[in-house]
């Protein structure tokens, strides 16, 4: 019973653990292939899902002066060493994304075509390596044997709740209120220390 035990003691796929993290099995999405430009070792992206990872979501970027972008958030796991069909050595990573994610991919090319530039970006950014921009996408939902488990962190819900102005006279403060507040005081404080 203790050797059972001792078996099973790796992490539990869909139980969210101590730190928010979870351990899934995605499902399988498709696949970008490309180059590591420094070495010409081949590269295979497999685009995966799993309803864990945040939907897409629209955010505005104060570095863009209040333009908006669409968030994709992403789960990238770490390099497997594999072969391509001419047996020849390659790498493949595995990108977790919301599965709304994927089947917008497959139906709209332009979203795809951003996406993958996210995908080849957060690779190259993660693991130091300069991927090719040009790539091909095989007819396949994923290279490898199998989807490899990835632990991810769960997706946070909105901590955002709506609070009514029913019975409480305490309305929420205004960004930056507070402190035009602590301006406005110090000035009148001087004004008076002044006379």
């Amino acid at each position: 019973q203790m050797l059972q035990q001792g078996l099973s003691a790796g992490p539990q796929l869909n139980v969210v653990d101590a730190e928010g993290g979870i351990t899934v099995r995605p499902d399988p999405g498709f696949v970008i292939k490309t180059r590591d430009t420094q070495s010409g070792m081949k590269i295979f992206l497999n685009v995966v899902s799993n309803e864990n990872v945040e939907k897409p979501h629209m955010k505005s970027f104060a570095e863009l002066e209040g333009e908006e972008g669409c968030r994709v958030p992403l789960s990238v796991g770490t390099p497997v060493e594999d072969f391509d069909k001419k047996k020849e050595p390659c790498v493949t990573y595995d990108l977790v994304a919301n599965p709304e994610v994927v089947d917008e991919c497959q139906q709209h090319p332009a979203f795809r075509e951003s996406v993958i530039s996210l995908c080849l970006a957060a690779v190259s950014q993660k693991y130091k390596i300069d991927l090719d921009s040009k790539y091909k996408l095989p007819k396949m939902k994923y290279k490898g044997a199998s989807v490899q488990i990835q632990r991810i962190r769960k997706a946070q819900q909105s901590q955002i709740e709506e609070v009514s102005s029913g019975g409480n006279s305490a309305a929420a403060p205004i960004p930056g209120e507070g402190a035009a507040r602590k301006a406005k005081a110090a000035a009148s404080k001087e004004l008076r220390s002044s006379d």
